[in-house]
């Protein structure tokens, strides 16, 4: 399990839910099957205890079982007691007793396997395997020698190993895959789960929240429990076990529904199925992003905090603001807490995990409350335009210098007129759009950004939120320093543009692998101080560690990066603290974009006039 996962699960790993059991397994319209087919299984192990002699070799449930001794159990399980709820079993024995089967929650909906080195996972560049996974029945890929993460519906992990640290390892194990999952099904709402270990096991539900658990079982002791939740598994519908139904295919064609509050009318947008943005994380948003067929918006799906204003709010508040994204429609389609709501947390604790980072864990913005909780999120989809496409996909220098500038007038005009403060300024969040027959750059993605009010007693952007790569050097001197970090500030996100600007001078047009882009990649690792360092590094040592690695066809702006480099840190390149005259700092960086803009507009327009005099 990386580094990075573990951080990111740090203080978001809740276990010993006393009535995980009750609310998750209990109550629902296959419980009344599971409970039958329980007592049918434990009506066959008694007879077979009795007699104290038992036929069939590792076909009684017990806690010392090996991976492959269970699996031994569990094929022989299916086979004698789970195939009597399908058209596969023919006639019951005595040796094996009827299962009632009820008349609502008895249609096995998924079966279940092991990957292999034989049967490997595929969908991910992750070799990683799953000691137990579920898929639906009738599914293309529902064959035994085939597992894409893409068709998994519910995990598990066994071991024998004794270790003290085994409960931590099969749920990093689990989580891992879990994160594969999520991966391969963007949209998932949560991932049901268990592990395994010595007489032990634990069930785990994983959502963009975090983890929440059952706390130990023994398998001696609640073999009830681990049966029926086998059984529970396979019975679950496709809600219960988190798959998304927000997007329709008819006739080859996906497409999402919002009703629109303010035309009072249901909208329809024809989508690509396939996301053009995903994160690569479990704790997060989720930020899921699809376009429209004709290219012209963008449907995205995001888990975000509540209370507080989100991104629908802000975007609406900055209707008007020239070279903003546009709100089109949104809609909320679930919360965490529809699921989660009623679990019992006054007897749950954090799971210990030792050699974290706290602040890289907090990267999303999760906020953690001194005692377990749920972590409430809504599931929102909302529609923006235009699509625009990536600054990386500039065609000129010219276009990559303006639409940074245009992107920083487009904050200027958020902070003084809408009071609004971005946030989350990266090469990600500043897109390339046409507008009135030319090329802009505008700012989208409002999921980190804030209303600029004065400062209270509790501050909620205390976290370092935003893309770790273009984080300010206050923010992260203040965290490796402090174990805490500070409010964000508008010369943050200035300084964020500064980043922005001298990475794609030094990244574009170049390999991934070559030196001076990987030495950029010390600039957000899973270390806060060497973040801080490495950036600090190179602001302190700027014509060495940034200027001399300008690629060729952004030379021309080594002067520009300088003059920025003196704006925001003095000419010594020190000062990181935000000055209280936000309008001088604007003015002067707009300035010095704007300037070096018609100075190279001047130099095409020359160079167009003696070729065309040469004609």
């Amino acid at each position: 399990m990386t580094a990075a996962l573990r951080n990111e699960l740090y203080k978001n790993v809740i276990v010993d839910l006393d009535n995980f059991w009750t609310e998750l397994f209990l109550g629902k319209d296959w419980s009344n099957q599971t409970w039958n087919i329980w007592k049918s299984y434990e009506a066959y192990e008694l007879k077979e205890k009795k007699i104290q002699k038992i036929v069939y070799k590792n076909k009684i449930l017990t806690g010392d079982m090996t991976e492959d001794e269970m699996w031994e159990w569990l094929d022989f399980f299916r086979e004698k007691f789970l195939n009597q709820l399908t058209d596969k079993f023919h006639r019951p024995s005595e040796k094996f007793p009827t299962i009632i089967k009820e008349a609502e929650g008895s249609q096995l909906r998924c079966q279940y396997f092991r990957s292999s080195k034989e049967c490997r996972m595929s969908g991910t560049n992750n070799d990683y395997q799953v000691d137990f996974l579920t898929k639906r029945i009738g599914s293309s890929n529902a064959h035994i020698n085939f597992h894409q993460w893409s068709d998994v519906r519910v995990l598990g992990e066994f071991t024998k190993k004794k270790s003290s640290s085994q409960r931590n390892e099969k749920f990093y194990q689990l989580s891992r895959t879990a994160l594969q999952v999520f991966y391969t099904q963007p949209l998932r709402h949560f991932v049901h789960g268990f592990t395994a270990f010595e007489s032990n096991f634990e069930l785990w539900v994983i959502n963009r929240s975090g983890a929440y658990s059952s706390g130990l079982f023994n398998i001696e002791d609640d073999k009830e429990k681990f049966v029926r939740a086998i059984c529970s598994y396979l019975l679950m519908n496709d809600q219960e076990l988190g798959i998304d139904s927000s997007i329709q295919k008819v006739n080859g064609r996906s497409s999402v529904s919002i009703y629109d509050e303010n035309q009072k009318e249901t909208r329809k947008f024809v989508i690509n199925p396939k996301p053009f943005f995903m994160v690569g994380t479990i704790l997060t948003r989720g930020t899921t992003c699809f376009e429209t067929l004709d290219k012209s918006k963008v449907v995205k799906y995001s888990w975000v905090r509540t209370p507080g204003k989100s991104e629908i709010d802000l975007l609406q508040h900055a209707h008007g603001v020239e070279g903003v994204a546009e709100y089109v429609t949104a809609e909320v389609i679930c919360t965490i807490g529809d699921h989660l709501r009623d679990l019992n947390f006054s007897n749950a604790k954090f799971l210990k995990m030792i050699g974290c980072n706290p602040f890289i864990s907090q990267a999303e913005g999760v906020e953690v409350p001194p005692t377990p909780q749920l972590r409430d999120r809504e599931l929102r989809r909302i529609v923006i335009s235009p699509r625009g496409r990536s600054l990386y996909s500039s065609k000129t220098i010219m276009e990559f210098l303006v639409g940074i500038r245009d992107a920083i007038l487009a904050h200027r005009r958020l902070y003084v007129e809408k009071k609004i403060l971005h946030g989350d300024i990266s090469d990600g969040n500043i897109i390339l759009a046409t507008v009135g027959g030319k090329t802009q750059g505008m700012l989208i993605d409002f999921d980190h950004a804030e209303m600029v009010e004065p400062p209270t007693g509790k501050d909620d952007n205390l976290f370092l939120t935003g893309t770790m790569k273009f984080m300010a050097l206050e923010r992260l001197q203040s965290a490796a320093n402090r174990d805490e970090t500070i409010a964000r500030t508008f010369h943050h996100d200035l300084e964020s543009f500064f980043y922005v600007f001298i990475v794609g001078c030094i990244t574009y047009e170049r390999e991934k692998n070559s030196r001076a882009v990987t030495r950029l990649q010390m600039w957000h690792t899973d270390n806060i101080w060497c973040n801080f360092e490495s950036k600090q590094g190179a602001i302190s040592n700027f014509n060495e560690r940034i200027l001399d690695n300008f690629s060729t066809n952004f030379e021309v702006f080594k002067a520009l990066a300088s003059e920025l480099r003196s704006i925001l840190f003095g000419e010594l390149g020190k000062e990181y603290r935000t000055p209280e005259d936000y309008e001088a700092e604007y003015e002067k960086i707009i300035k010095a974009f704007s300037n070096n803009i018609e100075d190279l507009r001047g130099k095409i327009n020359q160079l167009l006039h003696n070729y065309f005099s040469l004609e």
